[in-house]
Formats: C-alpha cells, sequence, structure tokens
C-alpha cells in the first residue's frame, strides 16, 4: 500500500520509518522545512530504546508531488487537522482512507468535516517519541505490549478490512500492532493517562514521575482520573477501572517514564499552542453535554489556555 503521513515529526516519522520497514511506499509530509530535508538527504536517524538506526525515507514539505495515496495517516495536531486536510486534498481520491493517531478524544470529528465515515480509520498508540533535532528521533517502545490499536470509526466491512491491513503493514514493519474492533475502548484507555497529567505536567514544570508521585500531583491526577471515568461512562465507554489505570501507572507508567516530559508539557515548554482541547478540554465539553462535573479538568484546560496565550509575557 502507499501511505503519506500528513504531520511527520517525532511520532509521523516513527510510524512512517516501521511502515517502510516493513515494504510499504511511504511519504512524509511536514511543513518543517529542515527536518524533511535532513530526512531526504541523510536519511531518518531513530534511536530506539538506546539503540540507533537510520532509514533512507521520501519526505516533502507539500503534498503536490506525492500523488493519490491508499492510506493517509494523520499526526498533525488536532487543531491543525481542517487546514491540514484541506491542503492535502491530492493525497485522496473516492478509494482513500484517512487514519487519526492524534492523541485525545474525538479526534474524528475534524475528519467527519472534509471526509466520508466510512473512509475513516482511527487508532490509538502506546509510544513515546522526541524529536532531537532535524531528522532525528529518539523513541520508546515495548514490544511486549500492543503499541498501536487500528480500528474504523463506522465499523462498516470496507472499513474494518482496511484497518486490519494497516495493522498488519505496521506489524510486517516490527511493531506490535493490532486490529481492535472496540476501537473507542482502547483510545480511551489511553487518553486516560494523556489527559490526566500531560497538560498538569506542562503548568508545574514537572516530569512525570514527580508530577504522579507528590502528594498533590497525586490528588489532582487521582480528581482528574475520576472525572474522566464519570464522563467515559456517560460516554458508553465500557471497561475504564480506577483501580487498574492507578496500578498501571505505578507499575508501568511511573517506572519507565518518570523521567519523560509528556508531549503537552514540551508543547508548552517549546511555547507552542497544544491539544489541550481533544484532552482536558474534551472531557470539559463532554462532560457540560452529560451534566457531568468536571471542575479538575475545566481549571487544568483554562490554565493550559491562559499560559498558551499568553507565551510572550510571561516572566
Amino acid at each position: 500500500m502507499k501511505y503519506a503521513i500528513l504531520g511527520a515529526g517525532a511520532m509521523g516519522s516513527l510510524i512512517g520509518a516501521h511502515l517502510a520497514k516493513g515494504g510499504a511506499e511511504v511519504v512524509l509530509v511536514d511543513p518543517f522545512e529542515a527536518h524533511m530535508k535532513a530526512i531526504a538527504s541523510d536519511g531518518l536517524t531513530m534511536t530506539i530504546n538506546g539503540t540507533p538506526q537510520v532509514h533512507q525515507m521520501k519526505a516533502v514539505t507539500v503534498p503536490d508531488a506525492v500523488g493519490v495515496c491508499d492510506v493517509v495517516i494523520v499526526l498533525v495536531k488536532g487543531l491543525y487537522t481542517k487546514s491540514a486536510l484541506e491542503g492535502a486534498k491530492c493525497l485522496f481520491d473516492e478509494h482513500t482512507f484517512a487514519l487519526t493517531l492524534q492523541n485525545g478524544i474525538g479526534t474524528e470529528e475534524n475528519l467527519l468535516t472534509v471526509l466520508p465515515a466510512d473512509k475513516i480509520l482511527k487508532g490509538v498508540m502506546h509510544i513515546t517519541s522526541k524529536l532531537t533535532a532535524p531528522g532525528t528521533i529518539e523513541s520508546m517502545i515495548n514490544y511486549e505490549r500492543v503499541n498501536v490499536h487500528v480500528g474504523s470509526f463506522n465499523k462498516s466491512a470496507e472499513a474494518e478490512a482496511k484497518a486490519r491491513e494497516v495493522a498488519g503493514d505496521l506489524g510486517t514493519g516490527g511493531l506490535n500492532a493490532v486490529f481492535d474492533q472496540e476501537i473507542e475502548a482502547a483510545i480511551w484507555a489511553k487518553a486516560v493517562n494523556n489527559i490526566s497529567s500531560n497538560a498538569a505536567c506542562g503548568i508545574t514544570r514537572l516530569p512525570l514521575g514527580i508530577y504522579c508521585t507528590h502528594p498533590d500531583g497525586r490528588f489532582l491526577l487521582e480528581s482528574c482520573i475520576r472525572e474522566i471515568l464519570a464522563v467515559a461512562e456517560c460516554h458508553g465507554v465500557k471497561g475504564l477501572d480506577f483501580d487498574n489505570i492507578m496500578r498501571f501507572i505505578e507499575e508501568h507508567t511511573i517506572p519507565r517514564f518518570g523521567t519523560h516530559l509528556p508531549s503537552t508539557a514540551q508543547d508548552m515548554k517549546a511555547r507552542k499552542k497544544t491539544e489541550i482541547d481533544a484532552l482536558n478540554g474534551a472531557i470539559s465539553r463532554l462532560g457540560k453535554r452529560y451534566g457531568v462535573p468536571t471542575p479538575v479538568n475545566d481549571v487544568i484546560a483554562a490554565m493550559t489556555h491562559l499560559i498558551e496565550d499568553n507565551y510572550e509575557k510571561q516572566f
């Protein structure tokens, strides 16, 4: 299959490289010119779990010369999805699928403004990656657990078949990838971890481990999670359990990623716009829809907006 990675930063480059390793035709598309030029000329340098490797990749700043693709994987920040898709219409024909692997809740809503529901795939990743220099990324991957879940938005037979094919291509490239018919539950399970700590780490300027283990951080973490679970229940998401989530954070997240600065915190440190509206902001919106109080998520979303709207005025 032919893939375009729309938004080929740290995560997009990583996914594209694994697809290419499996033999798929892949083109990275991202406006970050220095990053694309470095990959196009010297290949993508990936350090995964401390081991460096280089992969030759096609990389462009605009999609004009790419041509129609079988699957476009969307990994731009959520707030840029509509404009990115509008500028990449040349990648699509009536047979093209779009797969969102973006962070957060409701990422498919932006795709629905430009694509039919039966051409939308959804997925979630359990991988960390950081862009350390143009053409260079560092990643942590636990190959013993599922790295990528792929499913479909409306569960049509055609969409589910394509989702299985994408999962197979990622698996051939070395990732532990699975087709997941109940993809919404998998997305929410990952989102709980992101929503409960990503922006809070940025606000407090702390890595994940310190935030999660300090008494006040722990209070905010637990309060945030309980709000998320209350909203998820009203949203029809099954299988989320507070004790299991906390056990996973304590036994897996903190030991493995305790020194990690989450993506939203990285954006705030770099004074970039964040994905807060697909994280705590999404919980606030859904809470209002269902009449569920979400005061902790409301405050975290408001504080993040306040910070990112005033980067140049901060001490």
